[in-house]
């Protein structure tokens, strides 16, 4: 039997079993051959063997799922003819069912595979299984500033105070297209989420619902301080990488005592950790003019002129930073901070308010049609999967409640696979944990985190980032979650 001569790396994707396993394949690291090479172990393995229709391969595009099924079929065409050569009559007799089983099998888009599952299960989310895709990119925006329209004329006559602040606050003028924007970004935004109303409605806790006695009673504050603790860690790090330039040109060492002072207000800053701190520490941050420095002075006045002009484009960045991004932020008086803050809290209620009432009203008008959009089909196929009701139960971990449904298709797939990883948003990764069996180990995850082309659609790199970190090689078994392979090299 003729083999393909694999790297060490893609023979062990090949062959690992009995755990999660995530692929990480950079370009031209033949991916889609480890894919089919698997699949192929998987059926022609007659200790266990699988029939096609056991496995669940899922991919983001039409040519590609097309281009997997045309590779599976031709290598278990290929392994059947191999196994009729060599008399061996039970896998013959295997695989020629899995091709008569291939066009039944779940190789696909994830697309696909939804509308599969709502043509089956239609009947759990009170659906007309008439209902067809809405695709046109002219209609979805003209339905939905028809429908935008009429939710706002309802807000518009009521006046509440909060609502027609955030209107004028969002609008430009006598036009509110401004505002109109704004719910529709944050009603697409939310769409990638598992539970979009849920989301919707937290956006104005972070404003201090029940008011803040300091900005660190804030949730969102930490995130800030990191945020401008790193930028100090930067600012030190590029302040480093002058002292190194320095050392290279004495004639340039008067600079030393005005830079080694603003380092040192630099590495304090770092590592202030309060509000308190931040606001006596970020005002002590300035920029003394340099000494004069001599070229005659250096051996090598190009050398220095070169050194000179890199010292001060670095200082020059630091300082531009500085200037617009921390000075004037803790330039405003904490009691400001939190007057501004809090007074938002009702503006952005009523924006999220407003988000949620068009989405009931779009989503309404859609079933009255009998249409639906990609992100409908994703939330019907998770309410079809996931068990709100049962005990426990939070979105955070809806994951981990899954229906009657979900529970017959963890029993029909033995593996479930997800090419281009790296592309699914939360609401696809909360379907795929629902059908995923408890204690068994059979998700297969093959992606490119440098390769994700589909941002605009809400796709979340970090949920292969964090799986990623989670596994361990296959070597180690200090991780039960799973294991991570990596291929790296490219052989186009």
């Amino acid at each position: 039997m003729s083999q393909m001569t694999w790297t060490t790396a893609q023979q062990a994707a090949i062959d690992a079993r009995g755990q999660n396993l995530l692929l990480s394949a950079a370009a031209g690291s033949g991916k889609t051959a480890v894919l089919t090479e698997r699949i192929k172990k998987l059926i022609t393995d007659m200790d266990d063997p699988a029939d096609i229709t056991e496995l669940l391969v899922l991919t983001f595009t039409r040519a590609s799922a097309g281009e997997m099924k045309t590779r599976i079929s031709s290598g278990i065409a290929k392994a059947l003819s191999e196994a009729e050569q060599e008399q061996n009559t039970p896998l013959a007799r295997h695989l020629s069912r899995q091709l008569a089983l291939m066009s039944s099998a779940q190789i696909s888009t994830l697309d696909s595979f939804f509308q599969t599952l709502i043509r089956r299960y239609f009947y759990l989310i009170d659906l007309n299984p008439n209902t067809k895709m809405l695709t046109d990119s002219n209609e979805i925006y003209a339905l939905e500033q028809d429908v935008l329209s009429e939710v706002l004329e309802t807000y518009y006559e009521r006046g509440e105070p909060a609502f027609l602040d955030c209107a004028d606050l969002l609008s430009g003028g006598f036009e509110d297209s401004g505002f109109k924007d704004t719910i529709l970004s944050l009603y697409h935004f939310s769409c990638s989420m598992p539970f979009p109303e849920d989301w919707l409605g937290s956006l104005s806790r972070p404003y201090g619902e029940n008011g803040a006695a300091a900005l660190s009673d804030l949730p969102w504050t930490k995130d800030i301080l990191e945020d401008f603790r790193r930028r100090s860690q930067s600012w030190a790090d590029s302040y480093r990488q002058i002292f190194t330039f320095l050392e290279n040109e004495p004639a340039l060492a008067p600079y030393a005592e005005t830079l080694s002072d603003e380092f040192d207000a630099f590495t304090i800053l770092s590592k202030a950790e309060t509000w308190d701190e931040w606001y006596q520490d970020a005002p002590n941050i300035s920029f003394a003019k340099l000494k004069a420095v001599k070229k005659s002075s250096s051996e090598d006045p190009i050398r220095f002129e070169e050194i000179k002009n890199n010292v001060q484009a670095i200082r020059n960045s630091v300082k531009k930073e500085v200037s617009e991004k921390l000075i004037p932020f803790f330039a405003i008086p904490e009691e400001q901070w939190l007057h501004d803050v809090i007074r938002m809290y009702p503006i952005v209620r009523a924006l999220s308010d407003a988000t949620i009432a068009f989405s009931r009203a779009y989503a309404d008008r859609k079933k009255q049609e009998g249409l639906m959009e990609f992100t409908d089909m994703e939330h019907y196929v998770l309410d079809i999967l996931v068990d709100k009701t049962a005990e426990g139960f939070t979105p955070e971990r809806a994951g981990e409640f899954p229906s009657s449904a979900a529970r017959e298709l963890q029993k029909k797939y033995k593996e479930i696979m997800i090419d281009e990883y790296q592309d699914t948003n939360l609401v696809q990764e909360t379907i795929l944990n629902a059908i995923c069996r408890e204690g068994r180990n059979h998700l297969f995850v093959v992606g490119d985190v440098k390769q994700s082309i589909y941002r605009f659609r809400q796709a979340r790199p970090d949920l292969f980032l964090s799986r990623y970190d989670r596994y361990q090689p296959p070597e180690s078994r200090e991780e039960k979650n799973g294991a991570q392979i990596e291929l790296r090299d490219n052989f186009r």
